[in-house]
């Protein structure tokens, strides 16, 4: 059952990309930019994204339950919050990287810290109403993973942006600098370049989804009080299945964290690389992700939705195992990127499974909410998930950061101790194999299928013609 055309789920897919190419840019490059560019310590650096993730995870409940209970004849329960979020977002980026190391260390810290908290907070505005909306695109099983598979096409060029084409334009190599990544003066035009694809993304997901909005002009909806609040959002941790997905999702970016907040020291420090290296790494990894896509399709209707999650964890394991060898052999390895690719095609093949899922497995969820609970919650329910994901995330890249300092990681040097180099490398695989197996471990207890979500549906079709 077709309920939305291929060109509208490839508008609101824009969307993923929009936000999620100022998040990656964030991800990817701030705690290295603060550290090895405008010298802040690792254990501060890692408190300012600790405090401001927390804060983003405190707000998406919160952000989904406003959502839930709008009623807007103009923009209806989504629409209002996508467009302001989107525009705060993109000029809170914009002053983000445009602070220079010359500035005072107390400037730098603030601007630094403020600009990042408008941009999480942001986030949120545009981010929440988002995701719930595709939630609400369509109620057939199949098509809510094609909706997510190409959502996450546009979330894996989000990634493509700052990490390889970012990186490619703006961090190359110069006489002053032959590792790109360090270049103070490239990051406020990489910036200024990721806020304005931001923009015109949004702008297409936002207009060719309007038609798509819901309303709550007639629905009954109590006062707001954080008390109901708190109990839409812990409603999806009493259901088995929710539960686990969300627990799964958190673990997994568990792994995301790690990755997104080491990988450039890693690739810089333990394996010498220069950032065209680094770019070809990451273009090989997100192409295998996009390239994987329809596999992940076929499967998730083959093996049901669980069992094809489980195997993009395993091939993710095997990435892992790879890397640990490629760091014991660093001192061979130096300067070779080439060597990176067979790691990356792995881990990318399986990065697209974990990346489109986990959400339509999240969506199936939902049906099962409101038979429970008789109440609708899409905008509740993910924000409960980025609420603990979210956290974990905080907890995880502070973590790093002071991981950073007691390992003795000097950004005024050039070049680290052999010890240095090596506990940044062996950080990745121990602390994604680990993570991993926690993933696997939630996503083993996951029992919804294709037959039970039918038969919950047919039941809630049931209760809608007796009202």
């Amino acid at each position: 059952m077709i309920v939305i055309s291929f060109i509208n789920i490839l508008n609101y897919s824009l969307g993923n990309l929009s936000y999620g190419v100022v998040l990656q840019i964030i991800s990817s490059f701030l705690t290295f930019y603060g550290t090895s560019v405008l010298g802040i310590s690792g254990t501060l650096m890692g408190a300012m994204v600790f405090i401001s993730v927390v804060w983003d995870a405190v707000t998406d409940p919160l952000m989904g339950y406003i959502s839930d209970n709008t009623k807007s004849r103009r923009f209806g329960k989504r629409h209002g919050y996508m467009l302001f979020g989107i525009i705060f977002l993109v000029i809170s980026n914009g002053v983000l990287w445009g602070i220079r190391p010359e500035f005072d260390i107390r400037i730098k810290i603030g601007v630094l810290f403020t600009s990042l908290m408008l941009c999480e907070t942001f986030t949120t505005v545009f981010a929440t109403p988002y995701a719930a909306l595709g939630a609400e695109l369509s109620q057939d099983y199949e098509e809510r993973t094609k909706i997510q598979a190409t959502k996450s096409v546009f979330f894996l060029l989000g990634l493509a942006m700052p990490t390889v084409i970012g990186v490619y334009i703006f961090l190359r190599p110069t006489p002053e600098y032959p590792l790109g990544q360090l270049n103070p003066s490239a990051y406020l035009p990489m910036g200024m370049a990721v806020s304005v694809v931001a923009l015109i993304c949004a702008i297409p997901c936002i207009i060719s989804t309007w038609k798509y909005r819901s309303y709550n002009l007639n629905e009954k909806r109590g006062k707001f009080s954080f008390i109901s609040m708190f109990k839409d959002m812990i409603s999806p941790m009493r259901s088995r299945e929710s539960r686990y997905v969300i627990l799964g999702y958190l673990w997994q970016n568990v792994s995301t964290a790690i990755v997104m907040t080491l990988n450039m020291h890693i690739f810089t420090y333990t394996f010498k690389l220069d950032s065209n290296s680094i770019s070809l790494i990451t273009a090989t990894l997100l192409i295998a992700s996009v390239i994987s896509q329809p596999y992940w399709v076929k499967q998730t209707a083959k093996k049901d939705k669980k069992y094809a999650m489980l195997e993009s964890l395993f091939i993710a394991v095997g990435g892992c195992l790879i890397f640990a060898v490629l760091v014991a052999l660093r001192n061979y390895l130096a300067g070779i990127g080439w060597v990176f690719i067979p790691f990356a095609l792995i881990v990318g093949f399986a990065m697209g499974g974990m990346v489109c899922i986990p959400q339509t497995m999240l969506i199936d969820t939902i049906d099962v909410d409101e038979y429970e609970t008789g109440k609708r919650k899409e905008g509740s329910i993910f924000g409960c998930m980025t609420l603990f994901y979210k956290i974990s995330q905080a907890v995880t890249i502070f973590l790093l950061g002071l991981y950073l300092d007691l390992i003795g990681f000097d950004a005024s040097l050039g070049m680290q101790s052999e010890k240095v180099d090596a506990l940044l490398g062996l950080s990745l695989p121990v602390g994604l194999l680990f993570s991993l197996f926690m993933t696997i471990w939630c996503f083993s207890k996951y029992s919804l299928n294709k037959q039970k979500l039918l038969e919950i549906q047919e039941k809630l079709k049931t209760k809608e013609n007796q009202l």
